[in-house]
């Protein structure tokens, strides 16, 4: 049986594993991986090709296709007098073809971006081009010959690419204009320049450090462009150690970590086409005095820590305030949030010790992440913050938002909030009161610890809160708060719940709240549609009852007797943090002349309104499909 697996096995096609390796075609030796289907030219079999050198853009290898993407180690190939790089082929290697004394005519492809060092030094093609820029195709190449003082560079339009370390060693260079047609420039392509003023138009891709330790460089205008050779979190050296740059011009649509701690920046100037800073994007640009946002930005973040800011107001634009976005921003002293923001991150605005005064706008759904999902602490260390105005359409508040805003006197948490999350306010030391809404149904450990000036919390839930026991800060929402001191205001129906509670009794008195009476549930309405009665409650997140009672009426007429149906509809509404409505009645009333109804809406578009199980027929059925589907809203309630 062994044997006869065996054989079936030996039967099945076998699965080419990947190749890595290096393999001969041609006469040219190549740097394969099959799996990454890529190869690199990496020298001849023999120094004694001659003639025609032509480097492939792709070659096939083990029934792979794979593009040939950099040639290098045909240097002193002494027999070669022409050279074709076909399409694919996208470096030239640090003395790829050095010293080919015969090499006089070279193709290059579009794909070509990069020709390293001397590639080409000693070839009759580098010999007999003229002193100045030297192109290789639409590639600037490097620089031919003495450099005049102060010179004025052109990169001639038509140029795709401009090469890594084209131009490093030429330090002389004032100026520097680049074409429209440009899409590239390489790795330390400038480094090291003196030029005063950089303007890179748009859809460049700039590799790392392309102008660093550029000593005199003081303005710069990007175009919608893009970097490349960032670290892991995202931070690269384009512009490392150009310690004059003074002024920012930009027109991407999204700004990453391009310069982060320059604080020789004063002028940040942002054009419409700006759609997201990203996180960190301005880090510790202390020089930054102001700054204008344009009404486009939707994502904003990245000027933490940019302690030369005394006002910011968020643009309408803005959806979403990132982490961090104006931490130990500590010169801010005045900050307007306009609507449209629906959710500040974590740390937003953390330790803006300038902040006196807070106002969120109606728009805001979230500050912070709950502590189940990460940090809060939008407005975490505001010490001198003594004011806060939450709307009420704010349905996470994140753990430690205001904790140590020791200004903070009074508080009203938002009416659409459900949960109070841990250390909310903890450490908030001249916090004296506290409103709580009835829609709260839980407060965390720690949310309001340490608040030693603490007199009076009125909390308007009809239902005592849970106490929920949080990672860190224990069970115990008011710890070290010296609640055995404190008033508690309850609504006057719910004071016994809360003395009977174990840990709400702590509290040194418990009162009814004066003259506040709880907020009804709207009164529901009864309508009718398509053979169904719909309840419905403009209460937001109601729950609508009934029940239903029937009686038949009986005329006599001579000898006959007309026998019809009414129907009795009482209804009524429940919703958290709300008295129960008022009761509604209405009638459903089905005779030969049809339907009757009195407090119910009908729907004029409806047809057949009383044949409401579309049978054909106005009948006893209809009556008995209307009666099940209420008696099952009655049983729902029971």
């Amino acid at each position: 049986m062994k044997n006869v697996l065996f054989a079936i096995l030996m039967l099945l096609p076998m699965a080419a594993s990947a190749f890595t390796g290096v393999v001969e075609i041609d006469g040219i030796m190549y740097d394969v991986s099959t799996k990454m289907q890529t190869a690199k030219a990496i020298g001849p079999s023999s120094k004694d090709i001659t003639g025609q050198l032509v480097i492939p853009g792709t070659i096939i290898y083990d029934s792979k296709t794979c593009v040939v993407s950099s040639v290098a180690g045909f240097d002193s190939c002494m027999a070669v007098t022409s050279l074709v790089l076909e399409e694919g082929v996208s470096d030239i290697g640090n003395n790829a073809f050095k010293d080919c004394v015969n090499l006089g005519e070279i193709d290059f492809p579009l794909s070509l971006r990069n020709i390293r060092g001397t590639a080409f030094e000693g070839t009759p093609w580098y010999e007999r081009q003229a002193d100045g820029v030297v192109y290789a195709g639409k590639v600037a190449y490097r620089f031919k010959g003495d450099l005049p003082d102060n010179y004025d560079m052109v990169i001639k339009e038509g140029t795709i690419s401009i090469s890594e370390r084209a131009f490093s060693i030429v330090r002389d260079i004032k100026s520097l204009t680049l074409p429209t047609s440009l899409r590239y420039i390489g790795d330390r392509a400038f480094m090291g320049s003196k030029i005063t003023n950089l303007i890179i138009p748009d859809g460049v891709e700039v590799e790392n450090r392309a102008f660093a330790s550029c000593p005199n460089l003081k303005s710069i205008k990007l175009g919608n462009v893009s970097f490349l050779g960032a670290d892991y979190d995202g931070k690269g050296y384009w512009f490392d150690s150009c310690n004059s740059l003074e002024t920012i011009e930009l027109h991407c649509k999204e700004i990453g970590k391009w310069f982060a701690e320059m604080p020789s920046i004063i002028n940040v100037i942002l054009g419409d086409e700006v759609e997201i800073i990203d996180d960190e994007a301005f880090f510790k640009c202390t020089g930054i005095k102001e700054i204008e946002l344009p009404n486009s930005i939707k994502y904003l973040s990245g000027f933490d820590v940019c302690t030369g800011l005394t006002s910011i107001s968020i643009p309408s634009s803005v959806i979403e305030l990132g982490s961090y976005a104006f931490s130990g921003c500590t010169g801010i002293t005045s900050l307007t949030l306009n609507d449209g923001l629906k959710k500040i991150g974590n740390y937003a605005f953390a330790r803006c010790t300038g902040l006196t005064n807070l106002v969120i706008p109606n728009s805001v759904e979230s500050i912070g992440t709950s502590h189940l999902y990460g940090d809060g602490r939008s407005f975490m260390e505001c010490t001198n913050l003594s004011s806060v105005s939450l709307p009420d359409n704010i349905r996470e508040l994140g753990e430690g938002t205001f904790g140590l805003c020791s200004g903070l006197t009074k508080v009203s948490l938002p009416k659409g909030l459900t949960t109070i999350n841990p250390a909310l306010f903890i450490n908030c030391a001249k916090l004296n009161t506290i409103t709580i809404p009835a829609s709260v149904k839980r407060i965390y450990g720690g949310a309001f610890s340490e608040c030693k000036e603490l007199e009076d919390v009125y909390c308007y839930s009809t239902t005592v809160p849970e106490i929920v026991q949080a990672t860190n800060y224990g069970n115990d929402p008011f710890y070290g708060s010296d609640i055995q001191y404190t008033i508690l205001h309850v609504p006057a129906q719910a004071i016994e719940s809360y003395k009977a509670d174990n840990y709400w009794k702590k509290f040194k008195d418990i009162v009814p709240i004066p003259d506040y009476e709880v907020e009804k549930c709207a009164t529901p309405t009864i309508s009718y549609s398509n053979g169904r009665l719909v309840l419905d409650c403009e209460t937001e997140g109601a729950e609508c009852f009934a029940t239903i009672t029937d009686t038949d009426i009986k005329s006599y007429e001579g000898k006959e007797i007309s026998l019809s149906a009414t129907y009795i509809i009482s209804a009524h509404a429940k919703a958290s943090g709300y008295a129960d409505s008022d009761v509604v009645t209405a009638t459903l009333t089905w005779g030969d002349a049809g339907l009757k109804v009195e407090n119910i809406t009908v729907d004029s578009t409806s047809s057949n309104k009383c044949d409401v199980n579309a049978d054909g027929a106005v009948d006893v059925a209809d009556i008995a499909t209307i009666i099940n589907e209420m008696a099952a809203r009655s049983r729902k309630e029971k």
